[in-house]
C-alpha cells in the first residue's frame, strides 16, 4: 500500500513535496491505527484531511504555496476531500474484504456519495454484489471518474 499512497499524494503535491514532508508515512500511520469495523469511514477521511492540512501548514505557512519543478503551486483546501477520497480508495482496495466491511463501505457510498468507496466496491467487493448492482455501480464509477480531475 505504501507505493500506492505515495503515488496518490504525488498526483496532488508532486514527488518532491510528498517526499520532503514524508506525507505517505503519516497517512500509513493513520491507516495502521484505524479500525474499519469500529470507526466510521467518514472519520478516517477527516483524519486524513486534517493530517495533510497540518503537514502543509507546518511546512508552508498559511499561503500553502510551494515551488516544485520550477513552478509555483498553491494547494486549495477544497482539494482535501478529493485527496482523502483517493487515499480512502487505496486503503479499502488493499484491505481484505469482509461482509462487515462491505456493509460499511456500501453505506458510506450511499450516505456520502463517496468516490473512494465506489472505487472499492467496484474493485475489491464485487463478490458481495449482485450482477445488476455491479453493473449499476460500474456505470456510476465511469460517470464520476470522467468528472474527477485527479485520481
Amino acid at each position: 500500500m505504501d507505493r500506492e499512497i505515495f503515488h496518490v499524494l504525488s498526483l496532488f503535491f508532486g514527488g518532491e513535496m510528498t517526499s520532503a514532508l514524508r506525507m505517505h508515512d503519516r497517512c500509513l500511520r493513520i491507516f495502521s491505527v484505524y479500525s474499519p469495523t469500529l470507526t466510521p469511514l467518514q472519520t478516517l477521511c477527516e483524519q486524513l484531511e486534517n493530517a495533510v492540512y497540518s503537514m502543509l501548514y507546518e511546512a508552508l505557512g498559511p499561503n500553502l504555496v510551494w515551488l516544485d519543478d520550477g513552478g509555483l503551486h498553491r494547494f486549495y483546501l477544497k482539494s482535501l476531500p478529493d485527496l482523502s477520497e483517493a487515499l480512502l480508495s487505496v486503503y479499502l482496495i488493499q484491505t481484505s474484504p469482509s461482509p462487515a466491511l462491505f456493509s460499511r463501505v456500501y453505506d458510506h457510498f450511499l450516505q456520502k456519495g463517496s468516490l473512494g468507496a465506489l472505487r472499492a466496491l467496484c474493485s475489491g467487493y464485487r463478490e458481495f454484489l449482485r450482477a445488476d448492482e455491479q453493473a449499476f455501480l460500474q456505470n456510476q464509477l465511469s460517470l464520476r471518474e470522467s468528472e474527477s480531475s485527479h485520481f
